[in-house]
């Protein structure tokens, strides 16, 4: 029986001897005739043991190896409470037994690894599944944000804050923004260069922060200038008027059209 393992008992004294097996052919050495306990011999069992495609396969012959020179294993199938059975009744097998428990252990072991790699290989293949729902979902929705701003574009104004001494625009979504000449540092010296604090105001103490509307138009010009919060009139009509005689900006561009874009600028007025 290929991949068998075979077991020499001698039941006299009470141990089990593996056996080398070179082809179907086993080789054992016993005392030789004659010597004291030899006649107890016959108590001698070969035994074999083999595990196959999930079967387990036992042999057991009972014989004199000083009547006999040769034995032939006959093998059946068994279970392995069986097995364990037959071993039990032979003295000295306790250490295959134990060679045994810790085998079936160790294969218990593996499965239970291979158990838990399997459930973790279907979990794995869950989470990809929803990963691939959620980014089709994400898909959809991005190209439904984008469908909806070029609509909102056209018709809505939307607050956007730029961190840069609270230079606060309320403007249309479009692709470009319109921008002063030169840039924000050269809008803060214009203002600065050309903001004049009424007497007056400077005089009564009176300052605060007054936020302008305009429009930048498509050919850059500063249009529609309003008073969207106001500190006192003084002030209100000298921040309108620093607006007004700005210099034309260049214009917001959205998809590659000049368009006109509505912004809100805070002109402060702080006491020395």
């Amino acid at each position: 029986n290929k991949g068998a393992k075979v077991y020499q008992f001698l039941n006299t004294l009470k141990t089990i001897i593996p056996i080398t097996i070179i082809g179907t052919i086993g080789k054992s050495k016993f005392p030789k005739a004659g010597t004291q306990g030899s006649s107890e011999m016959k108590n001698t069992y070969a035994i074999g043991i083999n595990k196959k495609d999930g079967k387990i396969f036992y042999a057991e012959e009972r014989y004199n190896p000083y009547s006999l020179s040769q034995v032939e294993l006959k093998w059946k199938e068994v279970s392995e409470d069986m097995l364990l059975e037959n071993l039990r009744k032979m003295d000295g097998a306790t250490p295959l037994i134990k060679e045994m428990n810790a085998q079936n252990k160790l294969i218990e072991q593996q499965l239970k690894i291979q158990e838990k790699k399997a459930e973790l290989q279907v979990e794995m293949d869950t989470i990809k599944k929803n990963m691939a729902i959620i980014e089709k979902e994400l898909a959809k929705e991005n190209a439904f944000i984008r469908s909806l701003e070029k609509v909102v574009n056209s018709c809505a104004v939307f607050p956007k804050t730029e961190n840069k001494d609270d230079f606060n625009y309320a403007i249309q979504i479009v692709d470009e923004q319109p921008s002063f000449p030169g840039g924000q540092l050269l809008m803060y010296n214009y203002i600065s260069e050309n903001l004049i604090y009424p007497q007056e105001a400077k005089d009564q103490g009176i300052s605060g922060k007054v936020y302008i509307s305009f429009d930048v138009n498509e050919d850059g010009s500063i249009s529609d200038t309003k008073v969207l919060k106001s500190v006192h009139p003084l002030l209100d009509e000298a921040a309108k008027n620093v607006v007004e005689n700005m210099p034309n900006w260049e214009p917001g561009i959205d998809l590659g059209q000049k368009v006109k874009v509505y912004l809100t600028l805070p002109i402060n007025f702080t006491l020395e």
